[in-house]
């Protein structure tokens, strides 16, 4: 095997492609007003989420963002269109999301979701989406317990819901 030089030169790591990417799409509010907007498609959120998993990766993702996305699939008709924006976040967990992304994002849905808007349907189905995505070795790399603790609290938060008692098993 042999070693490659690095792409980008040490210091100039800022205006690699993959930063210049990033940058256009929160600059052009790509996620916000083409993704996640008023014509959103189920097409074009399943074809999102290599862009979603670089901005994860650069930096570029926010909580909002995560928000955004998770609301984006509350209360939808389409159930393909819910199944792509919960595929879609749980494809960024673990490996394209900070530790504190991670946390953000299962908290948020355990207390605007769950708790405030008793959407246990869309929890659940985010949870299977995840459960599908997730690789045992991969959870380990929820870096932090924080993380690792946010999961397990969305999963009792779910368990201990009132609609899902006598429901699962």
């Amino acid at each position: 095997l042999q070693r490659l030089d690095p792409l980008v030169d040490a210091g100039m790591e800022e205006s690699s492609l993959e930063h210049q990417v990033v940058r256009w799409a929160l600059e052009k509010r790509i996620l916000e007003e083409e993704l996640l907007g008023p014509s959103m498609h189920r097409e074009v959120v399943s074809r999102a989420g290599a862009l979603l998993k670089l901005m994860g990766q650069m930096d570029g993702l926010t909580g909002a963002h995560l928000e955004k996305i998770w609301k984006a699939g509350l209360g939808q008709q389409e159930a393909e269109l819910v199944r792509e924006c919960h595929g879609a976040l749980a494809g960024l967990v673990p490996l394209h999301l900070s530790p504190s992304l991670t946390t953000h994002l299962f908290g948020n849905i355990i207390q605007r979701s769950v708790r405030e808007q008793g959407a246990l349907g869309e929890a659940l189905a985010f949870i299977e989406q995840l459960a599908l995505m997730l690789k045992v070795e991969e959870l380990a790399s929820l870096d932090g317990e924080k993380a690792v603790d946010s999961l397990l609290g969305l999963l009792w938060e779910v368990l201990q819901h009132s609609g899902t008692r006598g429901t699962v098993s």
